[in-house]
């Protein structure tokens, strides 16, 4: 057994700002950002909040595996350490499919078939990387827990199949150890298999807990691209100064209610899984819904369209409607084989079109019903002209402008307001038919002006013949 330093007193929490490890300050040297690892703090009996440090300008993460900053390595600005295990077996990324599908009943238990929560026994952070596995669950190194708490801590991981849990019983460089774990776990293929049976996303979390070190004891969490996504990854642990932060806080206030190591952990199990779950409700609501909403709007719309291109077929074409529905249709296969991110790829881009076309429709028909009103009103306005004309002529003749109004070119308005109308020029439909009904109601009122004239003029002339009558007696 190595040497050990004395044990720190476990009601004092350190946060000290640290130095970067030889290794972070090497990479910085070089320019280069080592591979992402993890975030993390100390842990005791007790609640003692860091004071906030002035922090370092941040590196840049980059790479096909997440990168983080060199300062990362010197975590322990608190002596920070954060470690959340990521569960899954290959056979898990193969039953993405599966999990979703109405016929799986019992996928939870296929899943849960597939763990192993016995505990793994290790003797340094590279047999931790060596032996890991998606489907073993738990790695000891030492004896850190009793039988009992080990039992319980193997209940929480079994019901949260996408955890993994390190237990170091002591480290004499709790850096290089966290380092070793977090990268060679969290860029491995084993890990990057532990994903979401419903959104396909990596969801692995793995905690490294040290429970005596060269800083006293220590807790580290990296996780994967969904945990993060959602505000519950290891950027929620604590800070690159190891100051709590959502997840770390929820530990520690775990701890602060008398539970033990397995309960600590599985408390943030539960709140990294309830959010991950909600995610995957909405997602699961999102394709159900969409899918529905297809099948139900695609075959109403067609309808519409297909009456209106029969009446209006220069105005209104036809969109590909087969084409959409044999979308919505895999779309329907995909959702019931419970492939929902590729149902929901595959009816979104249908809605899309649905809900355009609907819009197109919609004005469509609210402008065809103004225009059937226009040209109503050009047709009523046709029919007082020519009775106008007709009773003019009956009286006065067919002389001069009035007697002889332009009918042809009221009936050859009135016929382009009917073609306009046909072809879906309703704006011009409308130009023509104020232009006709202008015409029309300036015709009227000339030869209603030219009446009353006619009519003042026998008025008077009656007058004369009145006073003519009454001279004569005189």
């Amino acid at each position: 057994m190595p040497n050990r330093i004395a044990r720190p007193d476990p009601r004092v929490v350190s946060y000290t700002k640290r130095n970067p490890a030889p290794r972070a300050q090497a990479d910085s040297a070089l320019q280069v950002a080592p591979p992402k690892v993890s975030s993390g703090g100390s842990w005791g009996p007790e609640v003692t909040l860091p004071q906030v440090l002035e922090a370092e300008a941040p590196e840049s993460k980059s790479g096909t595996h997440k990168l983080a900053a060199a300062a990362a390595l010197a975590l322990t600005a608190v002596g920070a350490g954060a470690g959340i295990v990521g569960a899954a077996s290959p056979a898990y990324a193969e039953s993405v499919a599966l999990a979703a599908s109405p016929a799986s009943t019992s996928f939870l238990q296929t899943v849960l078939a597939q763990r192993d929560t016995a505990p793994v026994v290790v003797h340094n952070a590279q047999e931790v990387v060596d032996q890991f596995q998606a489907q073993r669950q738990l790695y000891v190194q030492g004896d850190p827990l009793p039988a009992d708490v080990m039992r319980d801590l193997s209940e929480q991981l079994a019901k949260h199949p996408n955890m993994y849990v390190v237990l170091v019983d002591y480290t004499s460089n709790f850096e290089d150890y966290d380092f070793t774990v977090a990268t060679g776990i969290g860029n491995s293929d084993a890990f990057a298999s532990v994903r979401n049976p419903v959104t396909g996303e990596k969801e692995g979390v793995v905690f490294t807990v040290m429970f005596d070190s060269n800083d006293g004891r220590k807790v580290f969490m990296r996780s994967e691209e969904l945990p993060d996504k959602l505000g519950v990854g290891e950027e929620n642990f604590a800070d690159e100064y190891g100051n709590p932060e959502r997840l770390l806080k929820t530990f520690l206030r775990a701890r602060d209610r008398g539970q033990n190591m397995a309960g600590m952990l599985g408390s943030v199990f539960t709140e990294i899984n309830t959010t991950i779950k909600a995610h995957t409700d909405q997602v699961l609501t999102q394709a159900t819904g969409d899918v529905a909403r297809a099948e139900k709007d695609l075959p109403s719309l067609r309808q519409r369209y297909e009456k209106q291109n029969k009446d209006y077929p220069q105005a209104v074409a036809m969109p590909d409607f087969a084409s959409w529905q044999q979308q919505v249709g895999a779309a329907r296969q995909a959702l019931d084989a419970g492939d929902l991110q590729a149902a929901i790829n595959l009816v979104k881009p249908v809605l899309a079109n649905l809900d355009s076309s609907a819009a197109f429709i919609n004005t469509f028909e609210h402008n065809l019903g103004e225009a059937k009103q226009v040209l109503s009103q050009a047709e009523q306005a046709l029919a007082r002209g020519q009775k106008q004309a007709a009773d003019f002529q009956k009286k006065y003749g067919q002389g001069g402008q009035l007697g002889s109004p332009d009918l042809g070119g009221w009936k050859a308005a009135f016929d382009q307001i009917k073609a306009q109308t046909a072809k879906g020029d309703f704006a011009g439909a409308l130009a023509t038919s104020n232009s006709l009904v202008a015409s029309i109601d300036g015709y009227q009122q000339a030869s209603g002006r030219f009446e009353q004239a006619q009519q003042m003029k026998e008025a008077v002339r009656q007058q004369i013949a009145d006073l003519e009558k009454a001279l004569e007696k005189a």
